[in-house]
């Protein structure tokens, strides 16, 4: 499993896992921090980079999970930035003609704090 944050120190626990590999790495700035490799799932939490987004999808053999946050979202708090919100069902037309979209919403969650996200489970096809 492969894990990519600026910050890895709240993964470092996993630093020494025979299975993780720890990338430190900017997926917004600097060089592109997974190279060329293709991955059979990725999970994507709380981030939205517009530039890169195709890159990403470019490296996906298999299943995506994504979830982040949607416009509204700055009412209940961080981000607030219009470009880190989606609009009104973007994630889903990103994904369309790249992948079969499994399940897809966009909710207000109340749980463990307000707020307003997109997800989808999509898989290559």
């Amino acid at each position: 499993m492969t894990f990519v944050d600026k910050d890895i120190a709240e993964v470092s626990d996993l630093l020494e896992h025979p299975n993780a590999q720890i990338i430190a790495g900017d997926l917004e700035a600097g060089p592109w921090p997974l190279g060329t490799k293709q991955f059979q799932c990725m999970v994507v939490a709380n981030h939205l980079w517009r530039p890169n987004f195709r890159r990403l999808l470019s490296q996906l053999d298999g299943l995506l999970i994504y979830e982040t946050f949607a416009k509204g979202n700055e009412q209940y708090g961080h981000p607030r930035n219009p470009d880190f919100l989606l609009q009104k069902g973007e994630l889903f037309e990103r994904i369309r003609g790249h992948c079969q979209v499994l399940a897809y919403e966009q909710r207000t969650l109340h749980y463990p704090s307000q707020a307003i996200v997109q997800r989808i489970a999509a898989r290559t096809f």
